[in-house]
């Protein structure tokens, strides 16, 4: 089984299918686990970490352009 990312002492639950990284349950309630938003991302459209964290990664795009 693959390991998480950030936690290789943790099994990963989640996977990020462009950069083939796996992440644990923390990694992504934290959202850590979405590596790269800013690039496109031919995987997003069915990515359950995107779905996840897309609001939060979207907020703080947004807080840091004012």
């Amino acid at each position: 089984m693959t390991k998480c990312r950030f936690h290789p002492d943790r099994d990963a639950k989640f996977r990020c299918e462009k950069f083939e990284y796996g992440y644990c349950e923390e990694c992504l309630e934290a959202c850590d686990a979405c590596t790269d938003p800013e690039l496109y991302c031919k995987h997003r459209s069915y990515c359950i970490i995107w779905e996840h964290c897309r609001k939060i990664v979207k907020a703080k795009r947004k807080a840091g352009m004012e």
